[in-house]
């Protein structure tokens, strides 16, 4: 049901840890939400906004992911970056932050996936 006059949809996501005894390289799990129906990957103003809450004190995000590699005995101190896997593949988000701990910049590294299949004859 689209408002009247809305521009946009909200975006909407439900998030899980992930399974740690078989994921161990993933932070949570998200399934995204478009026109009512489940989107076939994450809308990168979704896993960019997600990237930033994981590292925001008492978020859902930050509290799941400080779970989750909390069970998965990960060593590594806390970087940047959380790892979120969709339908489709994952994708890795990184956050650089600034001395008060303010977000200065976010990007994003994608899995491949195929885009088309083809075959060349000449």
């Amino acid at each position: 049901m689209k408002l009247p006059g809305a521009p946009s949809q909200p975006k909407i996501v439900v998030i899980r840890p992930p399974n740690t005894e078989v994921a161990v390289h993933e932070d949570m799990v998200v399934q995204a939400l478009s026109m009512g129906a489940p989107h076939k990957a994450v809308p990168m103003t979704v896993g960019l906004c997600l990237g930033v809450a994981a590292y925001i004190k008492g978020t859902v995000a930050q509290r799941m992911v400080a779970q989750t590699r909390q069970r998965a005995l990960r060593e590594d101190k806390w970087g940047s970056s959380v790892v979120l896997r969709h339908p489709s593949g994952t994708v890795e988000v990184s956050t650089k932050f600034d001395s008060t701990y303010q977000p200065l910049s976010v990007s994003v590294t994608r899995t491949g996936r195929w885009l088309m299949k083809g075959a060349v004859w000449w």
